[in-house]
């Protein structure tokens, strides 16, 4: 925790516009970590806003709390994730994505490139670069 003070399960939720009940639900799946107090209470790192606004971008674009634990557990634990990190699997899901949409047209990718349907790709990644980048010190939600 060095630096940065934890921050209650309660504005977690908060911050991120999802249930404490989510939030659970998510950290029994391993999706993120809790540490507890003395007095057993639940206490997440400021990095937890953005895995869990990562979380569910994800899972609105489709992919599997499985998909997206494989990518989680690929970011440093106890700080935030950088931009480079964010790249990464960015560039990870952005080719499954363009895979989906090849194949929900009917299209090859490279034919897609040709018709510039890799924009509406473009728009969820600038979306989720653009949460993923929201200071500390500013609500992240995302619904």
């Amino acid at each position: 925790m060095a630096g940065k003070r934890p921050i209650s399960i309660g504005k977690l939720a908060e911050r991120t516009g999802i249930a404490v009940s989510a939030i659970r639900f998510y950290e029994d799946k391993g999706l993120i970590r809790s540490i507890r107090n003395r007095g057993g209470h639940r206490r997440f790192l400021q990095a937890d806003i953005r895995r869990v606004s990562f979380i569910l971008i994800a899972q609105r674009l489709g992919f599997s709390l499985a998909d997206i634990a494989d990518q989680l557990a690929t970011l440093p634990d106890g700080r935030n994730p950088t931009k480079a990190d964010w790249d990464r699997i960015s560039r990870r899901f952005g080719t499954v994505l363009d895979q989906r949409i090849a194949e929900s047209t009917g299209q090859t990718p490279a034919e897609l490139v040709a018709l510039d349907e890799p924009y509406f790709r473009a728009l969820e990644r600038e979306h989720l670069e653009h949460i993923l980048a929201e200071d500390d010190a500013h609500p992240v939600r995302v619904i």
